[in-house]
């Protein structure tokens, strides 16, 4: 946005209390001059610009940096942008959890445990059982898996299909750039 020649917009004033201008505008940023901003005030005239978006971040310091006025040019007009518009340019978008309903049944087990889940989508599912220093003891699952309820079985062996010792352990399941840690006892 620029005014030019003696233009004097109202983009938000809500000092006025007047219905129509309380800002919330989307300011990008434009060229003029070489120079790019958002809001380029080449007359000595002052401006209202108050609660609208400067920035993805939302804040003053951002807001200043997107205006050329009188604190970048004694001769032009000062623009009035306090308070700025809460929030960001960037709406935030929840990304649905894929993996849901983690857990596993029963806990203590002997000898075999059942590691639930509930899948949002067809995903690429990582499921692993780990000793309490971290040690990989058994992958229990590594590739695609339908959407809705899966169940993963652990029959307590190792790797090499010896039965592991009674203890603690810990299975994670990986699905995308979700990540479920859950504890497991087994008890012989």
């Amino acid at each position: 946005m620029a005014t030019i020649n003696g233009g004097q917009p109202n983009l938000g004033d809500i000092i006025n209390n007047f219905p129509g201008d309380d800002g919330l505008n989307i300011f990008e940023n434009n060229g003029l001059d070489g120079d790019s901003f958002a809001f380029y005030n080449n007359t000595a005239l002052s401006q209202m610009a108050q609660n609208n978006f400067w920035g993805p971040l939302g804040t003053l310091e951002e807001a200043e940096n997107s205006i050329f006025h009188q604190v970048d040019d004694p001769t032009l007009g000062l623009v009035t942008f306090d308070p700025v518009a809460e929030g960001s340019l960037v709406p935030v978008i929840p990304m649905p959890s894929v993996l849901s309903d983690v857990n596993a049944y029963p806990n203590p087990f002997n000898p075999r445990v059942e590691i639930k889940m509930t899948l949002g989508q067809e995903s690429h599912v990582a499921v692993v059982v780990m000793d309490i220093a971290g040690r990989l003891v058994r992958q229990l699952h590594t590739g695609m898996m339908n959407s809705g309820p899966q169940i993963l079985v652990w029959d307590g062996n190792d790797r090499q299909g010896k039965a592991a010792a009674s203890g603690v352990y810990f299975y994670r399941v990986i699905v995308g750039n979700e990540s479920r840690l859950g504890k497991l006892i087994l008890v012989r």
